[in-house]
């Protein structure tokens, strides 16, 4: 049976415990269980918290803007390994649907990072990052993921590489470079044996690619150089792509 599941913000987790009864008055919530699925009382539900805590709950009285429940059982999850991405300013709709992709994938922190070949878009506003977490969360929720990625707001190139340098100085850090003799980012991860460190990090230019300071400035903080291959790739469809070898290498 399909459970559908929901995030909920405003709840203190860490109280409810089986057969406690829980109040959830996040309008989006309520209005998706009652307009858009149509759900009735008695019908099963979860709810998680975006940290790891996960509520199978029961519906015992729905109103219009709250709902009533039962909670039925509690799991906590393991916090994932840090998995990291740092990808330029690109059009709006394509940053959204690699923001989508990359919560389904359960990235853990988002960067957008300013490059010479990728300014910031005025049209990144303060309103628009709260539509970059909506979309994060229903991506988390769809999937089946229990902790929400952090998405920051846009900071410089090397803002980005000392901050992942001084406080991820044991994870394994992998920048995309489009130069064909870059070796293949497959037979790197394979190379070393499955260790992918703490954690990981990855980022990815323009599709113009970095440019030779950025790609010093880059190794010169620890990162390692590699490629996905001879064919020119769009920025979301390169860390797309980035992501998913290196979850097959992590959870192999």
């Amino acid at each position: 049976m399909n459970i559908h599941r929901f995030v909920v913000k405003d709840l203190d987790f860490d109280s409810l415990d089986q057969n406690h009864e829980i109040l959830i008055e996040d309008e989006k919530v309520v209005w998706q269980i009652r307009k858009v699925l149509r759900l009735n009382n008695g019908a099963l539900f979860k709810i998680f918290n975006g940290q790891g805590c996960e509520i199978l709950a029961m519906i015992m009285k729905l109103n219009k803007n709250s709902l009533l429940a039962q909670v039925l059982s509690k799991e906590i999850f393991a916090c994932p390994k840090p998995l990291i991405v740092g990808m330029p300013m690109i059009r709006m709709s394509r940053f959204e649907w690699a923001i989508e992709k990359l919560s389904e994938f359960g990235v853990t922190q988002i960067y957008p990072v300013i490059l010479e070949h990728s300014r910031l878009d005025p049209s990144y506003s303060s309103q628009k990052w709260k539509r970059f977490n909506e979309i994060s969360r229903e991506a988390t929720e769809q999937s089946g993921g229990f902790y929400l990625p952090k998405i920051y707001e846009p900071r410089e190139l090397i803002s980005f590489l000392e901050m992942n340098t001084n406080t991820n100085n044991d994870f394994e850090k992998y920048i995309l470079d489009t130069n064909n003799e870059t070796p293949n980012m497959v037979n790197v991860l394979y190379n070393h044996g499955g260790n992918l460190g703490n954690g990981n990090i990855i980022l990815v230019g323009s599709e113009g690619g970095f440019t030779i300071n950025e790609l010093k400035l880059a190794h010169k903080q620890g990162f390692i150089a590699v490629g996905l291959g001879s064919r020119t790739l769009r920025v979301e469809t390169a860390i797309i792509s980035a992501v998913a070898v290196l979850k097959i290498f992590s959870e192999k």
